[in-house]
This record gives structure tokens, C-alpha cells and sequence, in this order.
């Protein structure tokens, strides 16, 4: 039964509402168990690559969720978003696309403070994974409810431009060729200099690059065009945020084969797309 308009609800509405949010969290998170299941091979991998790329501030789960509810989806927000930022409405009789949106919880020692005070969805963007939103210092991760968002085919009105690369191209591995967007690979320098890696330039003895765990050197092969040089320089950084030298059982990237490699050349085809 509905709630008439400025009556406050039942306990007993309150209990069925919450009894809902749990069946669909519960329905959701299988959801994504069942996805994940369904990345087998090296081509589901790459579409699952392919559809991440669209979506870099998603979660893994959600990125989940969302290719395998709409899997033409190129842009996605929520209702209000797309009305107050962008001017689009979503078309009437739409069905949104449910995701996990994270749930604040704030800190506090007052035990008059009910749950419901204490806990409240967090005002960020619910696109975003738990650790990358930027919660106050007083509030902390609680839990997860399902919201819907919609994608822009599923809108109307102004054109805007939808953000996005081309597809993955089906061939076999081969440099890359040409410029890279200026400055980037500085940028690049830089971060593997804030972790404290020196990077050079010259011969890699057949490699495109590798990275030195023990001398805090990443090396990338100077005879390529930039945009291979920035490709190589993304996939080293990707080892050194992901691995140490326990994985390779020696010193060095060089010579990486298996599931080390696939981590990294997967962040350098998601960075480099995006």
C-alpha cells in the first residue's frame, strides 16, 4: 500500500521497503557472480576490456552489471544528472540500468543518534567504486543499495559529445605508430618518478620495455614512435603498481609471459583507449 503524501510511513512499510532493497542487493551481487563466470577466454576478456574502456570511473562490478543489462550502452548517469548537467531527459517508460551505489556511514559516540541518522547514501557520484569516492573524514563505507542509471540512448535533447574510442582492432600484437597527445609521456615520467623509478630511454634487448624492481628502473626501447614509447611506459607502470618481484620469481619484468602480463597489457589497452 502506498504512503499518502506528508504521512510518515509504517513500521511495517518500512520493514517490507528494506526486505525489498535486501532481494534486490542479494539478486545484483549473483548478478555479478554469474558475469564474472562468464569471462573465460582471451576474447570475453577483451570485450569485457573493450566495454570497461567506455566506463574508466565505474567500478569492476558495476561495469558488470551494466554490459550485461545494456550491452550497446555508451554513456550512462543517473535521472537527475542527466536533467540538471546535461539538459537530456530520460523518454518516458525507459527501464533503468540497476547498479550498486555505496552508503555512507558517519562516525560518531553519540548513542542517542539512531541508525538511520547515522547512516545515509553518499552524495557522491554512485558511478564511482567505494575507494574512489571521496568521503569526509568523519564518514565511512556502510554499505551498498541498488540505484538505476540510464544510458544516453534512452535520453532526449541537446547533443553533447559522448566520450569514447575506437573499437579494439582484431589483429595480431604490432607497434604503434605516431604521435602521442603532447606532454603525456612527461606525465608518465613523472608518475613512475613519484614512486620513486628512474626511467631511461635505449636498447631493451628485444623488449619493448621493462621494469628493474631492484634498481627502481623502468626502461623503455628508444627506436619507437612516441605512441608505442607512452603504450610501454603505461603497461611498466601497471607492473609496478600491481607486482613485485615475488611474481616473477626474478628481478625484472623481462621476459613477463601469463597472467602478469595480461594484468598489465589490460591497463595499458584501458589507459591508452580511454
Amino acid at each position: 500500500m502506498a504512503t499518502r503524501r506528508g504521512a510518515s510511513p509504517s513500521d511495517n512499510q518500512r520493514e517490507q521497503w528494506a526486505a525489498e532493497r535486501r532481494a534486490k542487493l542479494a539478486d545484483l551481487h549473483e548478478r555479478v557472480v554469474a558475469e564474472v563466470g562468464k569471462i573465460t577466454d582471451s576474447d570475453q576478456w577483451r570485450r569485457w576490456l573493450q566495454f570497461a574502456a567506455k566506463f574508466h570511473g565505474y567500478s569492476f562490478n558495476n561495469v558488470l552489471l551494466i554490459m550485461a543489462q545494456r550491452p550497446d550502452a555508451t554513456w550512462v548517469a543517473g535521472y537527475k544528472r542527466w536533467k540538471t548537467e546535461f539538459g537530456r531527459h530520460v523518454r518516458k517508460g525507459e527501464k533503468g540500468i540497476a547498479i550498486l551505489a555505496p552508503v555512507t556511514k558517519r562516525v560518531t559516540d553519540d548513542p542517542q543518534e539512531s541508525p538511520e541518522e547515522r547512516s545515509e547514501p553518499t552524495k557522491q557520484d554512485p558511478q564511482l567504486s567505494a575507494a574512489e569516492q571521496t568521503v569526509q573524514p568523519a564518514r565511512v563505507l556502510h554499505t551498498f543499495k541498488p540505484v538505476a542509471v540510464f544510458d544516453i540512448s534512452q535520453t532526449e535533447g541537446p547533443d553533447i559529445d559522448v566520450p569514447g574510442g575506437p573499437a579494439f582492432a582484431d589483429v595480431m600484437p604490432q607497434l604503434l605508430e605516431g604521435q602521442a597527445p603532447a606532454g603525456l609521456y612527461d606525465q608518465l615520467v613523472m608518475l613512475a618518478e613519484e614512486r620513486g623509478y628512474t626511467v631511461e630511454r635505449g636498447d631493451c634487448r628485444g623488449a619493448n620495455g621493462f621494469t628493474d624492481y631492484t634498481n627502481r628502473l623502468i626502461k623503455v626501447r628508444d627506436d619507437v614512435d612516441d605512441a608505442q614509447a607512452v603504450k610501454t611506459m603505461i603497461h611498466e607502470l601497471g607492473h609496478v603498481d600491481l607486482h613485485t618481484p615475488s611474481d616473477f620469481g626474478w628481478e625484472t619484468t623481462r621476459g613477463c609471459r601469463g597472467e602478469r602480463e595480461v594484468e598489465a597489457e589490460s591497463v595499458a589497452f584501458l589507459v591508452a583507449e580511454r
